[in-house]
């Protein structure tokens, strides 16, 4: 093997960093296009909550808990926000 010439330094001082930086982008891309498909968290918990604080609510008023029960249940689903 002899020493490096003008092309192999073109492929390692040119070629192979815009490589890498364009691999770098894709990943970018792809984490952004990823968040953007995951709902938002927070707005499923607060409808997990609602839904949660409904049900309790429909069984005090059916009579199936009394009010203490349902005061020490809103207050645990309350507490887990």
């Amino acid at each position: 093997m002899g020493p490096i010439g003008m092309p192999e330094l073109i492929i390692l001082g040119i070629i192979v960093p815009m490589l890498a930086l364009g691999i770098f982008i894709i990943i970018l891309i792809v984490k952004k296009l990823d968040k953007s498909r995951n709902p938002i968290q927070p707005d499923n918990q607060q409808s997990t909550v609602e839904a949660r604080l409904a049900k309790i609510e429909a069984f005090k008023s059916e009579g199936l808990i009394t009010d203490t029960e349902y005061q020490e249940k809103r207050k645990q689903i309350l507490d887990s926000m």
